[in-house]
């Protein structure tokens, strides 16, 4: 199973998660071609390629970014190991071909072959670039080997054995802050040696239990990776080298491995597999693809299949963040931030409200500690419903008022008057009290998205605008509230007239004031019915060939209300607008005067009756002073 996943090269880098087979290997694809025996690689970090040593290929392949490959250096005999680096001789690469140290420039052509003397095998090299010279390990003679180099225009190189007697030192890794060169033995239970740059003293660092190693790097945290062919593992172990190696990947034989801290890459080699493994030290991310609605609360979880080599400083931060709707992060909103040396297993974040809805975003962390970019999933965010009211505030009128909420059918709509009880509504609302009133109403689409909204309801008409009529008589509207349009009557639902004042009725039946009110929204109708028993020629004031004149003032009144007439009064009585009889006062003349302060203000129906036994109603309005 696992050579089906496993892979050379591939930089083309996918955003889906790592296999993990054992570990995480990065995602790319196999390539045997080109390779015979890989042992070493080496990072040109001006053209940003890595070059691979073939053993028995006795050859330097070439590979870019892209995954193509060519061969670079021909006609080697045994390379064991390659370096690149900017010499004082300029950049170049020397490669360790058996007991010599062949020097190409940048174009592959050869500069120099050295022959060391009496060298058997040169296994590692390091470049100490600030004292300008290189460390070379000879396992079959036991030496580490130094060359400096002379002056320009030759840099001829002076080799010396700089120690001898050593247990068979394979691989090197210079510590140039600590002063110090540290190799590990290709022996039988090898330890991890350190030498001391100025004194070249020799002491045991620590003892690794593992046999036959070729292999050793460090990465920018501290870290050392370790190779062992006797084991077939790779392992890490802590910059602190306690406990034991950690093993990492398994493999029947590797080799070398390189720590390219720059593009936090790290690449290793299976000599009998053939192959090169480059992946990333920092991977991680998140678990997988979520859908959700603007404000809902998502569960984030860590991706278990990704296997994060490289470790994080004290006081990283774990950002958490949301791409654009277009799925780019040069604007990333940060959803959440954890500061730990671990990604977060397990994340419960909110969605901002305000987010559109597209099927483009993604999500990913990054880190701060060092500053890495992991692997993003999508994230399906369905729109939002839209505003309900594009008001605060509603009017309406009466008691008891219906009101069509202008959405699309698809909606549904819900709504409480307080925060509990929901009541289900397809489009509309109910206004019932008579005091206002917020109504909180909750939106949800076809996608199962929720918008909230409120409204504040109240009514600008109160119960103590009636009209009121006796089966004889009509109120006649001499003038009118002072937040009404204009009156409409009707007569069995037949529209009679459009009026400010007052209508002449011509026939018995039932008659309706629908109050058209004006405030800061229009409303519906206020609307009363009365029967009205017509009484002709009543409102041309022709009675039994008569002349009837009759006066009413001052309207509205405030104090004191005078009647005139050229018949003679009998009666006058005066009634509220609900109906109710306030007083009658029984009169024999044809002037009539009385005083009205204890009626409060508003309007009043006043009857007058006269001696002939006709009777005649009109609208008093009282006002204070």
């Amino acid at each position: 199973m696992k050579r089906l996943i496993q892979v050379m090269i591939n930089f083309i880098w996918v955003r889906r998660f790592f296999l993990f087979i054992p570990f995480l290997i990065f995602n790319a694809t196999l390539i045997h071609a080109q390779f015979n025996k890989p042992n070493a690689t080496a990072y040109n970090y001006f053209d940003d390629h890595y070059y691979v040593t073939n053993y028995s290929g006795q050859s330097v392949v070439k590979l870019n970014r892209n995954g193509n490959k060519s061969v670079f250096i021909q006609n080697l005999t045994a390379p064991n190991n390659i370096i690149f680096d900017v010499f004082p001789f300029g950049p170049a690469f020397i490669i360790l071909d058996s007991n010599r140290a062949k020097v190409f420039d940048t174009t592959g052509s050869m500069i120099a072959n050295i022959l060391v003397p009496n060298a058997v095998k040169l296994m590692d090299l390091v470049y100490d670039s600030a004292a300008q010279c290189i460390y070379t390990s000879d396992v079959e003679n036991g030496w580490i080997i130094k060359t400096t180099f002379g002056s320009a225009p030759n840099y001829t190189p002076n080799i010396t054995v700089w120690i001898s007697g050593l247990v068979r030192p394979s691989n090197l890794l210079l510590q140039k802050n600590n002063n110090r060169l540290l190799f590990v033995q290709d022996t039988m239970n090898s330890n991890l040696m350190t030498v001391d740059l100025n004194s070249k003293s020799v002491t045991v660092l620590r003892n690794t239990g593992l046999s036959l190693l070729s292999g050793l790097a460090q990465d920018a945290e501290g870290n050392y990776y370790i190779s062992s062919q006797f084991e077939k593992n790779i392992y890490q172990w802590n910059k602190y080298l306690t406990g034991s190696p950690k093993r990492i990947v398994g493999e029947p034989k590797p080799g070398d491995i390189t720590v390219n801290s720059a593009k936090d890459e790290w690449v290793y080699c299976c000599i009998l597999c053939g192959s090169v493994y480059v992946a990333k030290l920092h991977t991680f991310g998140p678990a997988m693809e979520i859908m959700g609605c603007p404000g809902d609360s998502v569960d984030i979880y860590k991706n278990t299949l990704i296997k994060c080599l490289g470790t994080f400083h004290p006081g990283n931060q774990f950002v958490l963040e949301l791409s654009t709707p277009l799925g780019n992060f040069d604007t990333a909103i940060t959803l959440a931030t954890v500061t730990d040396t671990l990604q977060p297993v397990y994340q419960r974040i909110r969605l901002p409200e305000n987010l559109i809805g597209s099927k483009k975003y993604r999500y990913r962390y990054r880190t701060t500690n060092p500053a890495v970019i992991g692997s993003f999933e999508l994230l399906y965010l369905n729109g939002k419903p839209q505003e309900q009211f594009t008001k605060d505030s509603m009017a309406f009128c009466g008691l008891e008022e219906e009101y069509l909420i202008p959405k699309d059918t698809q909606f549904v709509y819900q709504y409480w008057s307080t925060p509990i009880g929901f009541k289900d509504s397809s489009k509309t609302i109910y206004a019932v009290s008579r005091q206002p009133e917020t109504i909180y109403l909750r939106t949800k689409n076809a996608d199962g998205c929720l918008s909230y909204d409120t409204v504040v309801t109240y009514p600008i008409l109160t119960s103590q605008i009636q009209l009121s009529v006796k089966s004889d008589s009509i109120v006649y509207c001499t003038s009118l509230p002072p937040n009404a349009h204009h009156l409409i009557w009707k007569c069995n639902d037949t529209m009679l007239t459009d009026t400010t004042s007052e209508i002449v009725v011509r026939k018995t039946g039932y008659y309706t004031l629908n109050f058209i009110v004006s405030a800061t929204n229009d409303c519906n109708y206020v609307t009363d019915s009365m029967y009205v028993e017509h009484i002709p020629n009543v409102n041309s004031n022709a009675i039994l060939g008569e002349e009837i004149n009759l006066e009413i003032y001052p309207i509205p009144s405030q104090e004191q209300l005078n009647i005139r007439s050229n018949t003679l009064l009998r009666e006058i009585q005066i009634y509220d607008a609900l109906g109710s009889q306030l007083t009658q006062i029984k009169v024999d003349n044809f002037e009539a005067v009385f005083n009205i302060p204890e009626f409060r203000d508003g309007v009043f129906v006043i009857r007058i009756t006269t001696a002939n036994g006709l009777s005649f109603s009109r609208r008093l309005i009282k006002i204070s002073k």
